[in-house]
Protein backbone atom coordinates (compact mmCIF):
# COMPACT_ATOMS: atom_id res chain seq x y z
CA UNK A 1 0.00 0.00 0.00
CA UNK A 2 1.33 3.57 -1.13
CA UNK A 3 0.40 6.07 1.20
CA UNK A 4 -0.17 9.84 0.16
CA UNK A 5 -2.08 13.25 0.97
CA UNK A 6 -3.12 12.66 -2.97
CA UNK A 7 -1.61 11.54 -5.81
CA UNK A 8 -1.27 14.96 -7.91
CA UNK A 9 0.78 16.21 -4.98
CA UNK A 10 3.86 14.42 -6.73
CA UNK A 11 5.72 16.12 -9.15
CA UNK A 12 5.47 15.09 -12.35
CA UNK A 13 1.79 13.76 -11.75
CA UNK A 14 0.24 15.43 -14.80
CA UNK A 15 3.35 14.03 -17.13
CA UNK A 16 3.08 10.74 -16.36
CA UNK A 17 -0.67 10.55 -16.69
CA UNK A 18 -0.62 12.31 -19.88
CA UNK A 19 2.11 9.44 -21.33
CA UNK A 20 -0.63 6.78 -20.45
CA UNK A 21 -2.48 8.55 -22.36
CA UNK A 22 -5.45 8.70 -19.62
CA UNK A 23 -8.19 11.18 -20.40
CA UNK A 24 -9.05 14.54 -18.41
CA UNK A 25 -11.90 12.71 -16.64
CA UNK A 26 -9.62 9.66 -15.20
CA UNK A 27 -7.11 12.44 -14.85
CA UNK A 28 -9.48 14.44 -12.74
CA UNK A 29 -10.24 11.44 -10.74
CA UNK A 30 -6.81 9.52 -10.07
CA UNK A 31 -5.59 13.04 -8.85
CA UNK A 32 -7.78 12.93 -5.51
CA UNK A 33 -6.51 9.62 -4.95
CA UNK A 34 -4.47 9.03 -1.48
CA UNK A 35 -3.04 5.32 -1.77
CA UNK A 36 -2.48 2.97 -4.06
CA UNK A 37 -3.43 -0.62 -3.23
CA UNK A 38 -3.72 -4.50 -4.09
CA UNK A 39 -6.32 -6.40 -3.65
CA UNK A 40 -4.72 -8.64 -1.10
CA UNK A 41 -5.01 -6.17 1.40
CA UNK A 42 -7.59 -4.90 3.35
CA UNK A 43 -9.20 -1.31 1.00
CA UNK A 44 -8.67 1.64 3.02
CA UNK A 45 -10.98 5.21 2.17
CA UNK A 46 -9.75 6.64 -0.89
CA UNK A 47 -7.36 4.21 -2.58
CA UNK A 48 -6.84 3.45 -6.31
CA UNK A 49 -7.15 -0.60 -7.17
CA UNK A 50 -7.30 -2.05 -10.72
CA UNK A 51 -9.72 -5.50 -11.98
CA UNK A 52 -9.02 -7.16 -15.13
CA UNK A 53 -12.73 -7.52 -16.13
CA UNK A 54 -16.12 -5.71 -14.77
CA UNK A 55 -16.91 -9.66 -13.89
CA UNK A 56 -13.84 -9.17 -11.66
CA UNK A 57 -15.53 -6.67 -9.50
CA UNK A 58 -18.72 -8.96 -8.18
CA UNK A 59 -16.35 -10.78 -6.33
CA UNK A 60 -15.14 -7.61 -4.63
CA UNK A 61 -16.54 -5.70 -1.00
CA UNK A 62 -15.88 -1.62 -2.45
CA UNK A 63 -16.55 0.89 -0.54
CA UNK A 64 -17.81 4.05 -2.73
CA UNK A 65 -14.55 5.99 -1.78
CA UNK A 66 -12.22 3.52 -3.80
CA UNK A 67 -11.37 4.38 -7.51
CA UNK A 68 -11.16 0.85 -9.54
CA UNK A 69 -9.39 1.28 -13.03
CA UNK A 70 -11.44 -1.22 -15.34
CA UNK A 71 -11.12 -1.73 -19.08
CA UNK A 72 -14.60 -1.64 -19.76
CA UNK A 73 -17.35 0.63 -18.63
CA UNK A 74 -19.21 -0.25 -15.68
CA UNK A 75 -22.97 -0.59 -15.60
CA UNK A 76 -24.46 2.46 -13.27
CA UNK A 77 -25.83 -0.47 -10.80
CA UNK A 78 -22.12 -1.36 -9.43
CA UNK A 79 -22.34 1.69 -7.61
CA UNK A 80 -17.99 1.86 -7.61
CA UNK A 81 -16.12 4.97 -8.62
CA UNK A 82 -14.76 3.47 -11.75
CA UNK A 83 -12.27 4.99 -14.42
CA UNK A 84 -11.89 3.40 -17.38
CA UNK A 85 -8.63 3.04 -18.89
CA UNK A 86 -7.37 0.66 -21.86
CA UNK A 87 -5.03 -1.46 -19.62
CA UNK A 88 -5.68 -1.27 -16.08
CA UNK A 89 -2.68 -3.09 -14.71
CA UNK A 90 -0.42 -1.23 -16.96
CA UNK A 91 -1.83 2.05 -15.84
CA UNK A 92 -1.71 0.74 -11.92
CA UNK A 93 1.58 -0.69 -11.73
CA UNK A 94 3.08 2.74 -13.80
CA UNK A 95 1.66 4.92 -11.66
CA UNK A 96 2.85 2.75 -8.74
CA UNK A 97 6.60 2.51 -9.90
CA UNK A 98 6.31 6.23 -10.36
CA UNK A 99 5.24 7.20 -6.38
CA UNK A 100 7.89 4.22 -5.16
CA UNK A 101 10.37 5.92 -7.10
CA UNK A 102 10.16 9.17 -5.34
CA UNK A 103 10.26 7.78 -1.65
CA UNK A 104 13.24 8.43 -0.16
CA UNK A 105 14.68 7.64 3.67
CA UNK A 106 16.60 10.78 4.76
CA UNK A 107 16.68 9.66 8.15
CA UNK A 108 20.28 8.65 9.18
CA UNK A 109 20.70 4.95 10.18
CA UNK A 110 20.84 4.42 14.26
CA UNK A 111 23.29 1.48 15.26
CA UNK A 112 23.42 0.71 19.04
CA UNK A 113 26.61 0.38 20.88
CA UNK A 114 25.69 -2.33 22.47
CA UNK A 115 24.65 -4.21 19.32
CA UNK A 116 27.78 -6.56 17.79
CA UNK A 117 28.28 -5.83 14.72
CA UNK A 118 30.74 -8.74 12.12
CA UNK A 119 32.65 -8.40 9.84
CA UNK A 120 32.27 -7.73 5.93
CA UNK A 121 29.02 -6.22 6.53
CA UNK A 122 26.52 -3.59 4.65
CA UNK A 123 24.29 -1.58 6.33
CA UNK A 124 22.60 1.22 4.96
CA UNK A 125 23.44 4.96 5.89
CA UNK A 126 20.01 5.18 5.98
CA UNK A 127 16.90 4.62 7.21
CA UNK A 128 18.28 1.45 9.49
CA UNK A 129 17.22 1.15 12.98
CA UNK A 130 19.22 -1.93 15.26
CA UNK A 131 18.44 -1.54 18.80
CA UNK A 132 20.92 -2.87 22.05
CA UNK A 133 22.01 -6.27 22.18
CA UNK A 134 21.26 -7.19 18.58
CA UNK A 135 23.93 -9.28 17.02
CA UNK A 136 24.76 -8.98 13.20
CA UNK A 137 27.13 -11.61 12.14
CA UNK A 138 29.69 -11.60 9.01
CA UNK A 139 28.71 -10.94 5.46
CA UNK A 140 25.26 -9.14 6.08
CA UNK A 141 23.47 -7.11 3.94
CA UNK A 142 20.69 -4.88 5.78
CA UNK A 143 18.82 -2.15 3.00
CA UNK A 144 17.15 0.97 4.04
CA UNK A 145 14.07 0.66 6.23
CA UNK A 146 14.93 -1.98 8.26
CA UNK A 147 14.65 -2.13 12.01
CA UNK A 148 16.09 -4.75 14.15
CA UNK A 149 14.57 -4.90 17.67
CA UNK A 150 16.54 -5.62 20.84
CA UNK A 151 17.96 -9.16 21.07
CA UNK A 152 17.36 -10.63 17.69
CA UNK A 153 19.93 -12.27 15.92
CA UNK A 154 20.88 -12.25 12.06
CA UNK A 155 22.86 -15.18 10.54
CA UNK A 156 26.37 -14.63 8.02
CA UNK A 157 25.19 -14.08 4.59
CA UNK A 158 22.02 -12.80 4.82
CA UNK A 159 20.12 -10.03 2.92
CA UNK A 160 17.62 -8.01 5.13
CA UNK A 161 15.53 -5.63 2.88
CA UNK A 162 16.20 -7.24 -0.20
CA UNK A 163 13.56 -5.90 -2.99
CA UNK A 164 10.99 -8.83 -4.13
CA UNK A 165 10.54 -10.04 -7.22
CA UNK A 166 7.24 -8.32 -8.51
CA UNK A 167 7.69 -8.15 -12.50
CA UNK A 168 5.35 -6.02 -13.96
CA UNK A 169 4.53 -4.18 -17.19
CA UNK A 170 4.62 -0.60 -17.11
CA UNK A 171 5.84 2.73 -18.63
CA UNK A 172 9.09 2.42 -17.23
CA UNK A 173 9.68 -1.01 -18.93
CA UNK A 174 9.13 -4.67 -18.15
CA UNK A 175 10.16 -4.32 -14.47
CA UNK A 176 10.54 -5.35 -10.73
CA UNK A 177 8.57 -3.12 -8.97
CA UNK A 178 10.33 -1.41 -6.45
CA UNK A 179 9.77 -2.68 -3.04
CA UNK A 180 10.35 -0.15 0.08
CA UNK A 181 7.83 -1.01 2.64
CA UNK A 182 10.60 -1.69 5.17
CA UNK A 183 11.36 -4.92 7.55
CA UNK A 184 10.67 -5.27 10.66
CA UNK A 185 12.56 -8.42 13.11
CA UNK A 186 10.92 -7.89 16.26
CA UNK A 187 12.66 -8.79 19.91
CA UNK A 188 14.60 -11.81 20.21
CA UNK A 189 14.04 -13.27 16.49
CA UNK A 190 17.23 -15.37 15.26
CA UNK A 191 17.43 -15.69 11.57
CA UNK A 192 19.61 -18.25 10.20
CA UNK A 193 23.26 -18.00 7.49
CA UNK A 194 22.33 -17.02 4.30
CA UNK A 195 18.31 -16.01 4.55
CA UNK A 196 16.58 -13.32 2.31
CA UNK A 197 13.98 -11.21 3.83
CA UNK A 198 12.07 -8.75 1.17
CA UNK A 199 11.22 -5.22 1.52
CA UNK A 200 7.41 -5.50 2.17
CA UNK A 201 5.22 -3.99 -0.98
CA UNK A 202 4.45 -0.43 -0.90
CA UNK A 203 3.80 0.82 3.22
CA UNK A 204 3.18 -2.33 4.29
CA UNK A 205 6.25 -3.87 5.75
CA UNK A 206 7.79 -7.27 6.38
CA UNK A 207 7.49 -8.38 9.81
CA UNK A 208 8.61 -11.23 12.13
CA UNK A 209 7.37 -11.12 14.91
CA UNK A 210 8.85 -11.70 18.63
CA UNK A 211 10.78 -15.10 19.35
CA UNK A 212 10.95 -16.27 16.26
CA UNK A 213 13.27 -19.17 15.06
CA UNK A 214 14.42 -19.20 11.77
CA UNK A 215 17.16 -21.83 10.37
CA UNK A 216 19.44 -21.51 7.14
CA UNK A 217 18.44 -20.57 3.79
CA UNK A 218 15.19 -19.21 4.28
CA UNK A 219 13.52 -17.07 1.87
CA UNK A 220 10.63 -14.62 2.97
CA UNK A 221 8.67 -12.49 0.18
CA UNK A 222 7.32 -9.16 0.30
CA UNK A 223 4.89 -7.96 2.92
CA UNK A 224 4.56 -11.64 5.11
CA UNK A 225 3.95 -11.71 8.91
CA UNK A 226 5.36 -14.58 10.27
CA UNK A 227 3.80 -14.34 14.26
CA UNK A 228 5.44 -15.26 17.34
CA UNK A 229 7.53 -18.42 18.44
CA UNK A 230 7.54 -19.44 14.88
CA UNK A 231 9.95 -22.07 13.93
CA UNK A 232 11.21 -22.41 10.25
CA UNK A 233 13.23 -24.99 9.66
CA UNK A 234 16.00 -24.84 6.21
CA UNK A 235 15.38 -24.02 2.90
CA UNK A 236 11.36 -22.89 3.82
CA UNK A 237 10.21 -20.22 0.70
CA UNK A 238 7.21 -17.78 1.77
CA UNK A 239 5.65 -16.14 -1.24
CA UNK A 240 4.16 -12.80 -0.71
CA UNK A 241 2.04 -11.58 1.99
CA UNK A 242 1.59 -14.32 4.04
CA UNK A 243 0.58 -14.91 7.32
CA UNK A 244 1.00 -17.21 10.17
CA UNK A 245 -0.01 -17.25 13.75
CA UNK A 246 1.76 -18.10 16.69
CA UNK A 247 3.74 -20.88 17.55
CA UNK A 248 3.80 -22.62 13.97
CA UNK A 249 6.28 -24.77 13.02
CA UNK A 250 7.38 -25.26 8.89
CA UNK A 251 9.46 -28.47 7.58
CA UNK A 252 12.43 -28.66 5.77
CA UNK A 253 12.11 -27.46 2.46
CA UNK A 254 8.38 -26.66 2.56
CA UNK A 255 6.54 -24.19 0.33
CA UNK A 256 4.21 -21.43 1.01
CA UNK A 257 2.03 -19.83 -1.31
CA UNK A 258 1.28 -16.05 -1.89
CA UNK A 259 -1.03 -14.42 0.21
CA UNK A 260 -1.81 -17.91 2.39
CA UNK A 261 -2.94 -17.31 5.92
CA UNK A 262 -1.55 -20.16 8.58
CA UNK A 263 -3.49 -20.68 12.07
CA UNK A 264 -2.07 -20.30 15.66
CA UNK A 265 -0.05 -23.84 16.13
CA UNK A 266 -0.62 -25.23 13.21
CA UNK A 267 2.09 -28.06 12.07
CA UNK A 268 3.96 -27.99 8.78
CA UNK A 269 5.64 -30.78 7.22
CA UNK A 270 8.44 -31.30 5.52
CA UNK A 271 8.37 -30.69 2.00
CA UNK A 272 4.87 -29.41 2.16
CA UNK A 273 3.34 -27.19 -0.59
CA UNK A 274 0.81 -25.35 1.20
CA UNK A 275 -1.77 -24.00 -1.51
CA UNK A 276 -4.99 -23.47 0.70
CA UNK A 277 -5.38 -21.74 3.87
CA UNK A 278 -5.01 -23.69 6.83
CA UNK A 279 -6.65 -22.90 10.26
CA UNK A 280 -5.38 -25.91 12.65
CA UNK A 281 -3.82 -29.23 12.40
CA UNK A 282 -1.22 -30.78 10.92
CA UNK A 283 -0.68 -30.58 7.08
CA UNK A 284 1.78 -32.37 4.61
CA UNK A 285 1.94 -33.70 1.01
CA UNK A 286 1.81 -31.76 -2.26
CA UNK A 287 -0.38 -30.22 -2.52
CA UNK A 288 -0.56 -29.77 1.23
CA UNK A 289 -3.42 -31.61 2.70
CA UNK A 290 -4.65 -31.88 6.56
CA UNK A 291 -3.55 -34.79 8.10
CA UNK A 292 -5.28 -34.43 11.83
CA UNK A 293 -7.42 -31.37 12.70
CA UNK A 294 -5.66 -31.03 15.96
CA UNK A 295 -1.79 -32.12 16.40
Amino acid sequence: MIKSTSLADHSGFTEICRALDLSDTAITQIQTVKRLQTLDSALEKDSLIYVESKEAIKALEIHQSVSVLVKDKVPSDYQIAAITVKNPSFVFWSLYEFIERSKNFVSPSIISNKSVIGNNTSISKQGVVIEDDVTVDDNVVIKPGVIIRKGAKIGPGSVIGSNGLEVKQTLFGRIVISHKGGVVISENVEIGALCTINQGLGDKATQICADTKIDSSVHIAHSCLIGKRNTIAANVTFGGNVVTGDDVFFGLNSTIKNSIKIGNNVFVGMAAVVVKDVEVGVVAGNPARVLRANQ
